[in-house]
């Protein structure tokens, strides 16, 4: 999973979230030419679901502060609603 830059004129590693990009925004079929170890791990990396809020927690204080500015929150009862909304809500067990 290899780049070829120009200005220092070799290889570097793609980063895996680029190359997820570039995969998803195909519209065609995408080939990619990898070692053997290199396949199993981009296997692994593109059938597995990605965390998509996995710094939630940490940011959720700021998440609910641009909110209460926007008004998109005015009580209680939306700051409940909104939370239900999460998909932090929806992982609490």
């Amino acid at each position: 999973m290899d780049t070829y830059t120009y200005r220092s004129s070799h290889y570097v590693p793609m980063p895996l979230l680029d190359l997820l990009h570039y995969v998803g925004s195909a519209k065609d079929a995408v080939s990619i030419f990898l070692e053997g170890s290199q396949r199993e791990t981009l296997e692994c990396h593109l059938s597995a679901p990605y965390p998509l809020e996995s710094g939630i927690e940490a940011s959720l204080m700021d998440m609910l502060i641009g909110e209460f500015v926007s008004r998109t929150i005015t009580s209680h009862q939306d700051t409940l609603d909104w939370i239900t909304w999460t998909y932090l809500y929806r992982r609490i067990p």
